[in-house]
């Protein structure tokens, strides 16, 4: 089951993207993670397993 977390925050763009790879990398080393800046003041990241959130 894919998850999907919106975190919405007062950042400009390049600062999105930051946040992005950095939650991508952190992220990715335990299980399957995407993340993308959906716009200047949201981020979305999808989870592909569950697990991760219950751990």
């Amino acid at each position: 089951m894919i998850s999907e977390i919106q975190i919405l925050i007062d950042y400009n763009a390049s600062s999105l993207f930051i946040l992005c790879s950095k939650l991508e990398r952190i992220l990715s080393k335990k299980q399957n993670v995407r993340s993308k800046a959906v716009d200047n003041s949201s981020l979305s990241v999808v989870f592909q397993n569950e697990s991760i959130i219950k751990s």
